[in-house]
């Protein structure tokens, strides 16, 4: 599993969140050890014995009072104005975004529409090293969230609401992200990857999904098998949208959003019975012969 921890940022935003939470682990370490201190000097100085010395009793009073009301009230509002401060880093800037990219949560997979191009993928998100991206998403069904952690917060995602946040990487790599809503049965297998590129791999990636699919005897096994009913794939006779888009599918790193790693064997499972792998996904037991399932195999891995 590729990871998905805050504390490894890849971006400004992520950088910001990472930073305020050291901030607020360093003072919860601070604030224990001083009360644990504090228990302990109480606790040692009991078990010495005797009369409590009463004429030390409005010193005590007044230690009270700074110690247990009016350090912890400039801690807790040191704290507040910390995280205020960094929530220009982490909220929605669309302005300055110079790229939209459309995101729609469904059990359980996820759409990704690249709209200016007329692109549609699943479970994969390209975006270019150093440019501001707003990932704008909605949701097909029921209640979902995206979390990017090494990008930046978690963001809800509703039906028939739509909202937004920046990704915006500072480095090349994968960055996993995760469905972080229950969403029912397969919620945990509701993953996706966000591939940050430097500019030049990424127009090129644009440009060849912008392409058609390649043509081949495949593509007439693929409408036969009933695949067409639920999938589309570019430039094929029908274009169902029930299911995930896989045109360009041989590129992709995952299968059923994270579920399996996209190689040949692992395909030829997860068309043999989809439900075995990831029980409760809208994708039914087809029950097809071995050598048309092999023969799916091979178109769907040769669309490049």
């Amino acid at each position: 599993m590729r990871d998905q921890s805050t504390l490894k940022p890849a971006s400004h935003a992520a950088q910001a969140i990472a930073d305020l939470w050291w901030i607020l682990f360093v003072v919860s370490v601070i604030v224990f050890f001083v009360v644990v201190a504090l228990l302990l000097v109480g606790v040692l100085r009991r078990r010495g014995g005797g009369e409590p010395d009463r004429s030390t009793s409005r010193g005590a009073t007044k230690f009270v009072a700074i110690a247990g009301v009016v350090v912890p009230a400039v801690v807790v509002i040191s704290l507040f104005f910390a995280s205020v401060a960094t929530l220009p880093a982490v909220s929605p800037a669309g302005k300055n975004a110079r790229m939209t990219i459309d995101v729609v949560g469904r059990q359980w997979f996820w759409d990704v529409y690249y709209r200016s191009r007329s692109i549609r993928t699943s479970n994969e998100i390209h975006i270019p090293v150093g440019v501001p991206v707003e990932i704008r998403v909605t949701s097909d069904d029921v209640i979902h969230s995206l979390w990017v952690p090494r990008l930046n917060r978690k963001i809800d995602v509703i039906p028939g609401q739509t909202s937004s946040v920046v990704f915006d990487a500072n480095k090349a790599g994968v960055f996993r992200g995760q469905c972080a809503e229950f969403c029912g049965v397969e919620h945990g297998n509701m993953a996706l990857l966000v591939i940050a590129e430097p500019q030049t791999r990424f127009d090129r990636w644009l440009t060849n999904e912008a392409k058609p699919a390649p043509a081949s005897a495949g593509l007439s096994a693929f409408v036969g098998s009933g695949c067409s009913g639920c999938h589309a794939i570019s430039g094929a006779p029908q274009q169902s949208r029930f299911g995930p888009d896989l045109s360009h599918f041989g590129l992709r790193q995952t299968i059923g959003a994270g579920t399996l790693t996209n190689t040949p064997e692992q395909l030829a499972d997860w068309i043999r019975d989809p439900q075995r792998i990831k029980p409760g996904n809208k994708m039914p037991k087809l029950g097809l012969p071995e050598p048309e399932i092999q023969a799916l195999v091979r178109y769907l891995e040769s669309l490049q």
